[in-house]
């Protein structure tokens, strides 16, 4: 219906003008230095031949929260996975439904991003015994305290991120603003 497909145009074109505008206008190397950065992805971008213009060696692919696990966006993981594509997924609770929701994709995941605002504390280190035997990393997000800093580096936690650590830097730049299609041909046809 016409709202899926104003989703499809707003999800697709937010993570395209993202990429564009770091990879284009703004520099890799002042964005991101010598450290991968995260691009949030939906399953109407992962699915489109635009996801394999974003640079591997640069970027994990995020997966939100939202996405709606089907047969088709495993194989494409699958697929890119193959290809050297590294992937995080977003705002983990560690819940059942979420656990169950996502866990057809473990095996896929670089990173699991834990949402210390969400994690309910007395119940994460029973709930964490279910990822033990996957081999991603697990990044706590939001983190704004040393107690949050403590908490989930004494339970396996190897990334962090949040205000405890830095505040983000606005970062502004003059930038065209080209439909994503043909910028993304134009690249893949350079690099090629």
């Amino acid at each position: 219906n016409g709202l899926e497909s104003a989703k499809f145009e707003d999800g697709a074109t937010a993570s395209t003008r993202v990429a564009i505008n770091v990879l284009n206008h703004i520099g890799l190397h002042q964005v991101a230095s010598d450290k991968l950065a995260f691009i949030n992805v939906e399953e109407n971008f992962l699915l489109t031949d635009a996801v394999l213009s974003i640079p591997k060696e640069h970027f994990v692919l995020e997966l939100l929260e939202t996405i709606k696990i089907n047969d088709e966006i495993i194989q494409r993981i699958i697929e890119l996975k193959k290809l050297g594509f590294q992937f995080a997924l977003d705002d983990a609770n560690c819940n059942l439904k979420f656990l169950e929701n996502f866990k057809s994709i473990f095996n896929y995941i670089d990173i699991l991003k834990l949402d210390s605002t969400i994690i309910d504390k007395n119940k994460f280190e029973k709930q964490i015994e279910h990822l033990k035997d996957f081999n991603f990393q697990l990044l706590a997000e939001k983190v704004e305290t040393q107690d949050d800093f403590d908490y989930f580096k004494k339970h396996g936690c190897s990334y962090f991120q949040g205000y405890f650590f830095a505040k983000p830097d606005l970062m502004k730049q003059k930038a065209l603003d080209p439909m994503y299609k043909e910028v993304f041909q134009l690249i893949n046809l350079l690099e090629n």
